[in-house]
């Protein structure tokens, strides 16, 4: 039987994934559109995006079993990164936006989407890399033998 640890890092993983899609897919409806409904489809599309990422993240953090160690350092690193794309900016845009607007104006508000974005995208790039990384590690392994 699977440890909770697997189980709830395979729902994370899952649900992340599905996050992204659905936000990518939210904000790709609303590029064309004009007007307030395309602009509402985006932020929530980047906000459903960047929130699969932090879900995903999560996963990351609690991955590691067989692989190297910094393999897995590089694991928790990505998953911290999307934590901290949902977290950081999200606060900022959501429980805070008239500060933000009224300290640095529109350049504050577009600042944080482009953190949000930037984070989401490196912890995305990281797993990448680790996941191609170990894949070709295995299918080395598997040549050789």
């Amino acid at each position: 039987m699977p440890s909770l640890r697997s189980v709830l890092r395979a729902l994370l993983a899952v649900a992340g994934a599905a996050f992204v899609l659905l936000g990518a897919a939210l904000a790709a409806s609303g590029l064309g559109a004009e007007g307030f409904p395309g602009g509402l489809a985006v932020v929530f599309g980047f906000f459903v995006l960047a929130a699969g990422v932090a879900v995903a993240g999560a996963a990351l953090l609690l991955s590691g079993a067989g692989l190297r160690p910094l393999q897995a350092r590089v694991l928790q690193v990505a998953g911290a990164l999307g934590v901290l794309a949902f977290v950081g900016p999200a606060l900022a845009l959501l429980v805070a936006p008239g500060p933000l607007l009224s300290a640095f104006g529109p350049a504050g508000v577009g600042g944080a989407v482009l953190l949000w974005l930037a984070l989401a995208a490196a912890a995305t790039v990281l797993a990448v890399a680790v996941g191609c990384w170990r894949a070709a590690e295995l299918a080395a392994d598997r040549l050789r033998s």
